[in-house]
């Protein structure tokens, strides 16, 4: 079929699909997990289908590819109204503050505020504004009022005379009155759309602003370009800058991987929180990390580099991701004595993106920045919550799904003492740590042996593999697993051009898209203490935990495999699709 042919069909499938979402009704955010589940479903299925497909006899096998397309296209459609709750409302506007009020504040203000004046700065200035919620006095009601913070300096949960204490050391020290006044406007922005009892039971006492100063000085420079009425606008960036990235996924992996990256974006639970469009430069990392891997498999090394170490400095566990080249620069280097021309590339362009970032953030901030960031980064590494996932969950789940079930689990102290429930398991991970980072080290052995063994040179096929030493070393939050894309180009590329070795590829993205299928089924089940609520969130995020362990062991069978156990064979040409 000709090509543009095609693509005719598929776009009058996604306007047909498109109409007909317009006319349904929208739905909680809940039901939309129900959607998310059946999507994925969806996708397992479709995952067969294009094996089947592929395995049709010639005369049928490009139909079948058609016809599997076709309906990836439809789905993925359904995937984002879905997303998006069927709602125009959602898409248009701010749901969730919470994130946005950090990032849009404390970035803009990063100066004055640090990385731990936000919280005591922002309960000042409602207590000299317009007391949207008051800190607490004696004889008010505490259910009108706030009455203890997270300090950020030490994350212990303090009274709010700390804060206010704090708070009036920053604006004396810190603030000159004209910024002062403009942070009081734009923290009463924020605080006129919050109730009391969320700003009590989440905001004060949540981790607050985490992102490294390279981030910030572009965060900041957004944020003092827009004022705070007008925050839509620029969190809107994040839908252009995905946008950007699946144009990507399809000029660098074709059609039929971006199809298989859309369907998990729109399934996944990782996608829960934000939503695309309604924070600060989210997904700017993820597009970077992604459009890295595209630029690898094109070969455009300088490219990949600046766009890998843009991720890196931006969130700094991307910076794991940087394996995949160096293993095969080391090598080639070892092998050749020299430095090839592919991997001064690679690092020129890295190199030069890091010194701008870097330069500009020192000369905004300063060092001392640089220094409180990192206390920041490795208080924050240490805290844990019911929304993390990584080997330390697997490891300590034991299907709870009530607080109560969680508040079995206990951790005694030297002094006798007992600790139970999310901070046992906090202390319990903690202890962890040497032998989570001993099985990265040993993974990233593991897997450098594999590299050597079998000379592999495709770096953009190797990036996916750090996935594993990740998993193991950290237990970021669920958010942070959008970054499985990078395991759907991989595997999406493999199963859309009926590449080798076939059954590991499509086995391993069917067990991606059954962790998703799984994980909104636990976010959907019933708490067994009271049918009208959910399952406790640690439930559903150690369900990912699980899932994602089932997947790495997978792949780290197949590495072994392909390792030590599989005979040596002349290199395949790399294969094209089955309907060209």
């Amino acid at each position: 079929m000709p090509v543009f042919r095609r693509y005719a069909i598929y776009a009058v499938v996604a306007i047909l699909v498109a109409l007909y979402c317009l006319g349904l009704d929208a739905e909680p955010r809940n039901d939309s997990h129900s959607w998310r589940m059946v999507i994925a479903g969806v996708a397992g299925v479709l995952v067969v289908g294009m094996a089947v497909a592929h395995a049709l006899a010639e005369q049928y096998r490009a139909i079948g590819v058609e016809v599997v397309r076709n309906l990836m296209v439809a789905t993925a459609v359904f995937g984002w109204f879905n997303y998006y709750q069927f709602d125009k409302a959602v898409l248009d506007g701010i749901g969730d503050s919470v994130d946005i009020t950090y990032y849009y504040t404390n970035s803009k203000y990063l100066k004055e505020l640090g990385y731990f004046g936000l919280y005591p700065a922002m309960i000042l200035a409602d207590e000299e504004g317009a007391r949207r919620h008051p800190a607490c006095q004696p004889k008010m009601d505490p259910r009108k009022c706030i009455r203890q913070y997270r300090d950020l300096r030490d994350y212990e949960v303090k009274p709010v005379s700390v804060a206010l204490e704090h708070g009036r050391e920053i604006k004396e020290r810190d603030f000159t009155p004209e910024r002062w006044e403009a942070f009081k406007h734009d923290v009463d922005f924020f605080l006129k759309a919050k109730s009391t009892g969320m700003m009590q039971s989440n905001f004060y006492v949540d981790h607050g602003y985490n992102p490294p100063p390279t981030w910030s000085v572009v965060g900041g420079l957004l944020a003092n370009a827009a004022p705070v009425e007008d925050i839509k606008t620029i969190a809107r960036i994040d839908i252009y800058l995905v946008a950007v990235m699946f144009a990507g996924i399809g000029w660098a992996f074709g059609f039929d991987t971006l199809l298989f990256c859309m369907l998990f974006f729109v399934c996944t639970f990782s996608g829960r929180w934000p939503i695309l469009g309604e924070a600060l430069l989210r997904f700017d990392w993820l597009t970077a990390l992604v459009l890295g891997v595209c630029a690898l498999k094109k070969e455009k090394y300088a490219l990949a580099g600046g766009l890998m170490a843009y991720a890196g400095l931006n969130r700094i566990f991307p910076m794991i991701f940087f394996w995949g080249w160096g293993i095969v620069a080391l090598i080639d280097t070892f092998r050749t004595r020299k430095l090839a021309p592919e991997h001064i590339r690679f690092v020129g362009g890295a190199s030069l993106v890091s010194v701008i970032l870097v330069g500009w953030a020192l000369a905004e901030y300063g060092p001392q920045t640089f220094k409180d960031s990192t206390k920041n980064l490795l208080m924050h590494n240490k805290s844990y919550s019911s929304h993390r996932v990584g080997l330390g969950d697997l490891l300590l789940f034991r299907g709870e799904k009530t607080r109560g079930e969680m508040a079995a689990t206990t951790y005694t102290h030297p002094d006798g003492s007992v600790t139970k429930g999310i901070a046992a398991k906090e202390l319990k991970i903690q202890d962890m740590q040497p032998m989570l980072r001993l099985a990265a080290l040993g993974s990233l052995v593991l897997l450098s042996a594999y590299v050597f063994r079998t000379k592999r040179r495709d770096m953009w096929a190797l990036v996916p593999l750090a996935v594993l030493p990740f998993y193991c070393a950290t237990n970021p939050q669920i958010n942070y697993y959008n970054l499985r894309l990078v395991l759907f180009l991989w595997h999406g590329w493999a199963v859309s051009t009926d590449a080798r070795p076939r059954f590991f590829h499509r086995l391993a993205l069917l067990l991606l898209f059954v962790c998703e299928l799984a994980t909104q089924w636990a976010f959907l089940t019933p708490s067994p203490d009271n049918p009208q609520a959910l399952a406790e969130r640690y439930y559903v995020t150690c369900t990912t935990s699980v899932w994602m362990g089932v997947y790495l062991a997978l792949v780290t069978g197949q590495v072994v495999y392909e390792g030590w156990f599989e005979k040596a064979e002349a290199p395949a040409p790399e294969p094209v699709p089955a309907t060209t």
